[in-house]
């Protein structure tokens, strides 16, 4: 009897626990909680960290618009983005110039061949930056980019822009995508005439040594001391100067960005880069905030032209000038590498005829050997390459003329440009004209300066005329 009442009482204490289990809706254990079959529950935001779609400048000005970039929110869209920008950080975030988040301005990639050696295009950082860079415009259509253009910017760049074919457009060719700096190398007069590029330290300044008189060299006879000579040396120095652009463009380009608008932002930002800092080491006048143009720099050869400049008329070369250049780069002993010029200047002297009997006719001064039907594929002046672009000026004075140029020729390669690896970037909304707009203005700098590493190695005639 004890051991039943026992086992009642045993029972009884069960059916109380199970009766408690069924009042508070206790689940059974047998069944799998809802974490087990769709995993731990959380809150999503933005896109998936994971994505595999590459770095867009349109989406760093988007995520700048809105919020002080101290606020992630703004960049939960922008992931990779962020994540780019802020492995930027740590190498250039020392430097000159550098941006920062907590500054509202961002450093973006412009170049990984501009990059410090621990992070260039050799490393596995490198290579995954460039690749996301490129893939960032992947599929973007040029009829879409061309149909933007002249929707999206009709009746703001009022100024002389490669957008605009009545305000110089019509002279620049399309553009060829890739990283920025590729449009910079394609595009520009003298990294296509053979200047060197080459990065700017994130400390802003970089020096070349160069060597400025040689030893002197004596007969001795026995018994007697050797004169002592020294070599002269100097030093090249470059520092850091800020090339700027600012582009404004309507908020719509921007929230509903695709490849195509991507695109055409950096196409219009890199060009105007490009071509303020060739500009700048053709002909700038040099100081704290320019660097000193090729024409401008002390000890640069001077080409006399058979024909001088005087009064109000522009100097002429005759047909044996040409060779002048070559001269003056063997008695720096340097290396001849072609000729630089405007494209008027160029065509002028292919249509400049000798040795006939009558005007216009005889044979081609510059290519004897051109036949009037060839072609001029290959840009040459008796057979040295020749690069040609509308950078070089057509403003040079002489009395009251003032539509003269200058050629330049000589060892291109011995022109430095230092760049930084990355441009920042500063994004505004407000002012009296874009925030009625509904615009967005876009703030670039790029750090850079450009120098001559021996100035007799290139040579220039000023004051020509173009015919």
């Amino acid at each position: 009897m004890p051991k039943l009442l026992e086992r009642l009482d045993a029972a009884e204490k069960r059916l109380a626990a199970l009766t408690k289990g069924a009042t508070t809706n206790r689940p059974d254990p047998r069944t799998p909680k809802p974490s087990d079959v769709f995993g731990a529950p959380h809150a999503r935001k933005g896109e998936d960290p994971m994505t595999s779609r590459g770095f867009q400048y349109m989406r760093v000005v988007k995520a700048m618009q809105s919020n002080p970039l101290v606020d992630k929110s703004a960049w939960e869209n922008a992931k990779v983005e962020r994540s780019v920008l802020e492995q930027l950080r740590e190498p250039f975030g020392g430097g000159v110039g550098a941006a920062s988040f907590e500054k509202s301005s961002v450093l973006a990639p412009f170049g990984v061949d501009l990059f410090p050696e621990q992070m260039g295009a050799d490393t596995q950082f490198g290579q995954r930056i460039k690749s996301l860079v490129m893939l960032g415009t992947e599929n973007a259509d040029p009829e879409e980019m061309s149909w933007i253009a002249r929707k999206a910017y009709n009746g703001i760049n009022k100024d002389m822009s490669w957008l605009n074919q009545n305000a110089g457009g019509a002279l620049v060719g399309p553009p060829q995508m890739g990283e920025l700096i590729d449009l910079f190398r394609n595009e520009d007069a003298l990294t296509r005439a053979g200047a060197t590029v080459i990065p700017m330290p994130p400390s802003g300044r970089i020096q070349f040594p160069r060597q400025t008189t040689p030893t002197t060299g004596y007969w001795v006879g026995e018994n007697r001391s050797t004169t002592a000579s020294e070599v002269g040396t100097g030093m090249l120095t470059l520092s850091a100067k800020k090339a700027g652009v600012i582009i404004t463009m309507p908020n719509e380009l921007i929230r509903f960005a695709g490849p195509a608008a991507e695109m055409l932002f950096r196409a219009d930002m890199t060009k105007t880069l490009a071509l303020t800092v060739d500009l700048a080491a053709l002909e700038g006048a040099g100081g704290d905030l320019k660097p000193t143009g090729i024409i401008n720099t002390p000890g640069i050869g001077v080409v006399a032209p058979t024909t001088a400049a005087t009064g109000n008329t522009g100097a002429l070369l005759a047909e044996g000038d040409v060779y002048k250049w070559p001269m003056k780069a063997a008695q720096a002993n340097a290396r001849f590498e072609g000729f630089l010029m405007s494209p008027s200047m160029y065509y002028a002297l292919l249509q400049r005829r000798t040795g006939g009997s009558a005007s216009g006719d005889g044979v081609f001064a510059f290519a004897p050997f051109r036949q009037l039907g060839d072609k001029v594929d290959q840009l040459n002046i008796n057979g040295h390459r020749v690069t040609i672009s509308n950078q070089v000026g057509l403003n040079r004075v002489q009395g009251s003329t003032s539509n003269l140029t200058y050629i330049l020729g000589g060892m291109f390669s011995d022109v430095m440009l230092a760049m930084f690896g990355a441009i920042e970037f500063a994004v505004a909304t407000q002012g009296d004209t874009i925030f009625p707009a509904d615009q967005t203005s876009i703030r670039a700098f790029l750090i850079c300066d450009s120098g001559v590493r021996h100035p007799g190695a290139l040579a220039w005639c000023d004051k020509l005329q173009q015919a």
